[in-house]
């Protein structure tokens, strides 16, 4: 879904100023928002089409659209546009965010959601380890699913 800041900055000014000052707020309030509309108060446990759902935003930023030498430290933390020519780019890696395992002998799913602190959908928890789990509480093997695993394409990019 995409939003047009200059569309909300018609009709609610402040808003639009809010969201581009402080970004990770209302992302997740946008993207609450839409999968309280997609799926109502029954937001599917398992679905892995969940994670297709993301939200956009587009339009005038205004002081905060720069070139990589007008990028400064006040704008930490906050919405930008960067216009520049890419000198250097990374392969595409692959960050995971949720695991799902499958036990075959209790029958039962168990997720587990690792910490990102460049996510702005959910907060940064530093006392959360990244490893995958190979057994559950009781010691039984857990099976990866990979199709309700969820991943994110991380990539770095040199910007001149």
């Amino acid at each position: 879904m995409k939003v047009d800041l200059d569309l909300l900055r018609q009709q609610y000014p402040q808003t639009a100023q809010d969201l581009v000052k402080n970004p990770q707020k209302y992302y997740r309030l946008s993207k609450n928002h839409l999968e309280r509309s997609i799926f109502g108060d029954q937001r599917p446990k398992f679905d892995a089409k969940i994670e297709h759902y993301r939200i956009s935003f587009e339009g005038n930023l205004g002081a905060n659209f720069v070139t990589p030498r007008g990028l400064g430290s006040k704008m930490a933390n906050e919405l930008v546009g960067i216009q520049g020519i890419i000198t250097k780019m990374d392969i595409v890696k692959y960050y995971l965010e949720k695991s799902v395992h499958y036990c075959e002998k209790t029958k039962a799913h168990e997720v587990k959601e690792y910490p990102d602190n460049m996510n702005p959908e959910k907060d940064f928890e530093p006392s959360k380890t990244r490893f995958i789990k190979t057994h559950d509480d009781n010691n039984n093997p857990l099976s990866f699913e990979y199709g309700l695993s969820s991943f994110r394409n991380i990539q770095h990019v040199v910007i001149q």
